[in-house]
């Protein structure tokens, strides 16, 4: 399965003498193109070493092509005249084994720091597919070139150094890696070409996971520009030769390290030499890869509420299963044990922290999936009030027996509890009951647990605007249910 990516880099240098310190509808599997791909045209040509070419060398062109014409098809559709101070030169059009790149040969050697001047056109057809206008039916070539001072230098004294970078850029690829904010609800979309891409209707959504690449770069020394603009050069990656340049230094990009070799054609004489391979990435193999990646910056310039993440079941987001994000934006209230009673009350900003006193020790332990446990008391049962996402162990007091009472936020973001058959978390109290009063927005009461679990709360967190509409529905027919029963 295939994933779109939404990017956004930061790049680390690497260390080393030669490195430098970023409802499912039909689909057609493949990429989609519009019709003026498949049209047999050039959309442009243009000389790539007119500012000298030594006497002995060709003016390379390179352009843009389209269709499955090979570039031997189109040497009848090309004019090309060179003349110097009006005087027709001699010469021919010819192709190089390089799909878009053509050379002039002139017949014989050019006059050392002479300019030539060009004219001439390339024939696109006259018909277009389906009609469209997909490129200029007469292609103009008209520009002038310059001679260099002599012949091309030998690539036996050629050199290369290798430039490296490592980007990590952050990719929006997995559901269970997504934060969102605002009642964003990200989901899984086939587009029209079978690919699944990740979106969301409303909010915002930024990613916890990056990719590491290392990209490199070869750049190629040693000889006169003149020579080099008149090369080809072929990058060798791990001794599997890839993709061809011309008219700049070869790169390519990789999640592991690599090692490189270049090969450089002479287009005009056919020379050609290899390369001594370089390697490089072992000093920075620990950040290529699957990465982790900070959201911070981008949620805070994007969101209005409170960021959260929810779980995911069968590539589904379960907008009734999530807490805030990061995790210690859960909840902060005090408790204090007096003979094993204790009362919580949620701040106003959402966050927990506790006190010991002489007669138990409490440790709050922040946990992942908005649940709430306790060790057993004595008796009776209890709920947390709203706005817990922490696991509380008391390690040195007994429950006395008190309900246990929390109090909603004005604005806090709160986090309901799940119960679990046979723990308890309160004491032997008059009903084993605990009661949350509803907050200012719409967060749930809770309810006797004697006989019942507490339904999952949302978990969201969410500020006025971040939690889901449907959650605040749920959380109130739960309340109303409850009283009920009482």
């Amino acid at each position: 399965m295939r994933l779109s990516l939404c990017a956004l880099s930061v790049s680390i240098p690497l260390a080393g003498a030669a490195l430098v310190p970023a409802e499912a509808t039909a689909c057609s599997p493949g990429p989609q193109h519009g019709p003026c791909w498949y049209a047999d045209q050039w959309a442009a040509l243009a000389p790539v070493n007119a500012a000298a070419i030594p006497i002995d060398g060709v003016l390379v062109l390179q352009g843009t092509q389209t269709g499955p014409s090979p570039e031997a098809e189109w040497l009848d559709a090309i004019t090309f005249t060179v003349t110097r101070d009006g005087q027709p030169i001699a010469g021919a059009i010819e192709t190089t084994g390089i799909d878009d790149v053509l050379i002039w040969r002139p017949a014989a050697p050019l006059v050392p720091g002479a300019t030539y001047q060009v004219e001439g056109a390339l024939d696109n057809p006259d018909e277009d597919p389906e009609g469209e206008a997909c490129g200029p039916d007469l292609l103009p070539l008209v520009f002038e070139f310059h001679a260099d001072a002599g012949p091309a230098a030998p690539l036996a004294t050629l050199t290369t150094e290798t430039q490296g970078i490592v980007t990590i850029t952050p990719q929006i690829a997995e559901l269970d890696a997504l934060v969102c904010c605002d009642d964003a609800i990200p989901f899984l979309f086939e587009t029209d070409d079978c690919e699944i891409e990740i979106k969301w209707n409303k909010g915002a959504c930024a990613t916890l996971m990056g990719e590491g690449r290392l990209g490199v770069t070869m750049t190629t020394k040693g000889v006169p520009a003149s020579t080099l603009a008149m090369t080809s050069r072929r990058l060798v990656v791990d001794g599997v030769p890839g993709a061809t340049f011309v008219g700049a230094d070869p790169a390519t990009s990789s999640l592991a390290p690599v090692c490189l070799q270049v090969q450089v054609r002479n287009l005009a004489s056919g020379e050609m030499v290899l390369s001594e391979p370089q390697c490089v990435g072992d000093d920075v193999v620990g950040s290529l890869g699957k990465q982790e990646v900070d959201p911070s910056a981008e949620l805070a310039a994007l969101c209005a509420g409170s960021p959260y993440e929810c779980n995911v079941q069968g590539d589904v987001w379960q907008p009734d299963e999530c807490e805030p994000w990061p995790a210690e934006m859960g909840t902060t209230g005090e408790s204090t044990d007096t003979d094993g009673d204790t009362t919580g009350t949620a701040s106003t900003d959402g966050e927990s922290t506790g006190t010991s006193e002489t007669d138990g020790e409490l440790t709050g332990v922040s946990a992942t999936d908005g649940e709430s446990t306790g060790t057993p008391g004595t008796g009776g049962d209890a709920t947390g009030g709203p706005g817990t996402t922490g696991t509380t162990t008391e390690t040195g007091g007994d429950d006395s027996g008190a309900p246990t009472t929390g109090t909603a936020g004005t604005s806090g973001p709160t986090t309901s509890g799940t119960g679990t058959p046979g723990e308890t978390a309160g004491s032997t109290g008059t009903a084993g009951d605990s009661e949350a009063t509803a907050g200012t927005h719409g967060d749930s009461d809770g309810g006797d647990t004697s006989q019942q679990d507490d339904p999952a709360g949302s978990g969201c967190a969410c500020e006025s605007g971040g939690r889901p509409d449907a959650l605040v529905m749920v959380a109130g027919f739960m309340a109303f249910v409850r009283r009920r029963r009482r």
